[in-house]
């Protein structure tokens, strides 16, 4: 089984994948079953918009048959007990809806960094995503515990500890004496966009 974010991921091939995290984050199962007919729930939570279920081998006196697929979404919150922001713009409204989604999508028993690979509470993402459920979903326990995870893991002197220890210096270091960045190789431009989305 395969689930894929878009398109495109159905038609890749995870043995290619040669990245500098490990496989474990690609959303795909090897399962074995080995008496029919049988009832299957998925061991991970995945994050998905397409899926793909391939028979790798079966008897040639039997036929594959799925039925009765369904997904559970989870998360802390609930898009019911939030207000739709009041526009008549459209296009207000479906960011409105987007983010709202997202943000929902990201309220698991933390605030997790992408519910599809990191799955992580990260410092610097944790205040944007406490301030947008102040004016939404309104979830302070989460914040609360969030809160006392990182505080239960200062550094000596007492801060709380972020992954970017030397991300500004490095950044800086991108930029021209006009400020500027400069094009350059062994720079790689993050853009999270893709047709479609």
């Amino acid at each position: 089984m395969k689930f894929g974010e878009i398109a495109k991921e159905m038609t890749e091939d995870s043995a290619d994948y040669d990245g500098w995290i490990s496989r474990s984050w690609i959303q795909e199962e090897f399962i074995h079953i080995d008496v029919l007919p049988a009832e299957l729930k998925l061991p991970r939570r995945y994050a998905f918009r397409y899926m793909e279920i391939e028979a790798i081998d079966t008897s040639m006196k039997w036929q594959m048959v799925v039925e009765d697929v369904f997904c559970t979404s989870v998360s802390s919150v609930r898009m019911e007990d939030v207000n739709s922001v009041e526009s008549e713009d459209e296009m207000i409204c479906r960011l409105d809806r987007v983010s709202l989604r997202t943000l929902q999508n990201c309220m698991q028993t933390v605030f997790e960094d992408g519910p599809k690979r990191d799955r992580r509470l990260w410092l610097g993402d944790l205040r944007l995503q406490a301030l947008a459920n102040y004016e939404t979903f309104h979830n302070m326990k989460l914040v609360k515990r969030c809160l006392y995870l990182f505080a239960g893991q200062t550094k000596d002197n007492g801060q709380v500890s972020a992954c970017a220890y030397r991300q500004m210096e490095i950044a800086k270091e991108q930029f021209d004496e006009n400020g500027l960045m400069k094009n350059g190789d062994g720079f790689w431009g993050f853009i999270d966009w893709t047709e479609g989305l």
